[in-house]
This record gives C-alpha cells, structure tokens and sequence, in this order.
C-alpha cells in the first residue's frame, strides 16, 4: 500500500472523528493537516512562479505538532519536494519526531505507556 493512500485514509478517518466528536483537539488536529496541505500547495506555486517560498523549516516544523499526513498528500499531489534527498529524510525525522511527541503525550497524561 502507498504512504500516500495511508495517508488519505488516516485524514478521512479523522474527518470522521471530528464529525462524530466535539473534542476540540481532533478539530485542532485536522486544522493543522489542512494548513500543511495547503502549504505545500502554496511552496510549489511560489516555485513556479519564482515566488517567495516558504522555508523549509516551516513546512517541517509543522510536520512534527502533527501536520505530516496532509504535508505527505501534499508532496504527492503536487509532486512538490519528492526529489530532493535531504528534505525526504528530515521529513521522515519529523514523522518520528511527531510520534514520539505524541507517545510521550500519552505517557504524561495517563502515566503508562501503549504497549
């Protein structure tokens, strides 16, 4: 299975969440991935046109609070920073990064580890 249909079936599944809930922190959550997609979509009109980009540290730095599946649909859609070798890596650091943010969230609110 690609990353990206992962990806696609995790965000429709947390807009099936946010519809069935009122946490604010699962709106929060979809937020953030819209935002990231949306940035991605932004940098590579910028590019094209010859623009002001968006510095890559944004696009990364909100990747890890959460953003990375929509960042990982919006390389894939507009095919924007899938070659270049050094941002694919430190955007898999920023994946490992958000998990273990979100692992060690867990342990601090409910004193125990997942497995």
């Amino acid at each position: 299975m690609k990353p990206t249909l992962l990806c696609c079936g995790a965000l429709a599944l947390l807009l099936g969440i946010c519809l069935l809930t009122a946490h604010p922190a699962w709106y929060g959550l979809a937020l953030v991935n819209l935002l990231t997609f949306l940035l991605y979509g932004g940098d590579k009109l910028a590019a094209r046109r010859q623009w002001r980009r968006i510095p890559e540290r944004i696009l990364l730095g909100i990747g890890v609070v959460g953003g990375w599946p929509g960042g990982l649909l919006g390389q894939w859609l507009f095919r924007h920073k899938t070659r270049k070798e050094a941002f694919r890596n430190a955007f898999l650091l920023s994946v490992v990064a958000n998990l273990l943010l979100l692992l060690a969230l867990w342990y601090g609110l409910y004193g125990r580890w997942l497995l």
